[in-house]
């Protein structure tokens, strides 16, 4: 017996739970001052028929037969049951994994040691059966998240063109995650087909605020003179769309609540998933990932994908065109968070040109202005 399960999880040799129909006919035939094994073939057949008949009609359901070669009748299979001492159903799928795997390693050493007519016997129960689906979709449902968080990234990459508020957004998607997880499992909710669709979903109910938030951070930062304040970006995010995630969120999350009235339990368990991942999420992006931007929001150049692009360009074009390129960003210098505050403008005019001009000499910025002449004109 292994040490790893004990006598407490398996039917012992002095076990009266077992339902074997070989170990009963034996006792048939011994209380009929019979020998066990019967050697000879036909008289084991003979005997073995008359017992299925008689006293051992309970078994008979645990043979199946076919004609054979000679239009005489042949066992197909057999079928003998033994119960354990645990309640199979209580243990975690990891255990009854486990477990099938052990008693399965029994099965095949005793395949081996068995003649090759009945050397093909399995071990099999419908808490197994469960098992092997459940893992199935575990399995599946690993997949989806996994899949939906590349979606997912990929997608908050385009949508803001920035990848350090991608990964902001997604390390908010994971958190959501993991409290749907704990909700599951404080819930004592068993891993079904139900709770692997909820965690795939999961993630783009999640990224529907995340997104939306990025995409309102970026479009402060975008319009904002100069090099503004982490916290007057995050203000004006939530002015901006902060509203609007909250109506959302609202109306999803009412919008379950009838299903947590419903009969059916796959309904009531689908409400609360939802439920639960609307609050979550809402709370996490208010929270966790507003957090994260007063403290660590993107600036400037940081994280700017396009930025970093022009930056590849100006590496494998010429000279000229670098000088264009740096031209051009010193015009939206701005944007781009340079300080403007160390320049003095200056306004000089000028009778003699015909053309706005502007140039810079040392820490001053000098534009020259034409005005026209109209000492000629007469009033």
């Amino acid at each position: 017996m292994d040490a790893k399960y004990g006598d407490s999880f398996l039917a012992r040799r002095t076990s009266t739970e077992r339902h074997c129909f070989m170990c009963t006919f034996k006792d048939w035939l011994l209380t009929r001052n019979q020998t066990f094994p019967i050697k000879d073939s036909n008289e084991f057949w003979t005997q073995f028929k008359t017992f299925i008949k008689t006293d051992g009609a309970t078994y008979a359901g645990d043979l199946g037969w076919t004609k054979g070669s000679y239009g005489d009748q042949v066992v197909q299979y057999c079928a003998m049951y033994f119960e354990i001492f645990t309640d199979i159903r209580t243990l975690s799928l990891q255990q009854k994994s486990d477990l099938y795997d052990y008693l399965n390693s029994i099965i095949r050493i005793q395949n081996l040691q068995s003649p090759p007519e009945v050397s093909s016997g399995f071990i099999t129960d419908g808490v197994f059966v469960d098992m092997v689906s459940a893992k199935a979709l575990l399995s599946t449902a690993i997949f989806g998240v996994c899949t939906s968080l590349v979606v997912a990234i990929i997608v908050l990459i385009i949508a803001t063109m920035n990848i350090v508020m991608s990964i902001y957004a997604i390390f908010s998607i994971i958190l959501v995650l993991m409290v749907l997880t704990c909700f599951v499992y404080l819930s004592g909710y068993a891993f079904g087909l139900l709770e692997s669709v909820a965690f795939t979903i999961v993630v783009g109910f999640s990224i529907d605020y995340s997104v939306h938030l990025g995409i309102a951070y970026m479009n402060q930062l975008k319009h904002s003179l100069g090099k503004p304040h982490r916290i007057t970006l995050v203000k004006g995010t939530v002015a901006e769309i902060g509203s609007t995630i909250l109506g959302g969120a609202i109306t999803t999350a009412t919008s379950v609540l009838p299903l947590f009235f419903c009969q059916i339990t796959f309904f009531t368990k689908f409400g609360q998933f939802v439920f639960v991942n609307i609050a979550a999420s809402f709370i996490v992006t208010f929270t966790i990932l507003l957090s994260i931007l007063l403290m660590k929001g993107p600036r400037g150049y940081t994280g700017d994908i396009s930025h970093f692009i022009q930056h590849i360009r100006s590496l494998l074009i010429d000279e000229d065109e670098v000088a264009i390129l740096e031209q051009e960003m010193t015009e939206k210098h701005r944007i781009t968070g340079e300080d403007d505050d160390e320049f003095e403008d200056v306004e000089i005019k000028d009778d003699t040109n015909n053309s706005d001009e502007e140039t810079i000499k040392g820490n001053k910025r000098v534009k020259f202005v034409d005005e026209p002449d109209v000492s000629g004109l007469v009033l």
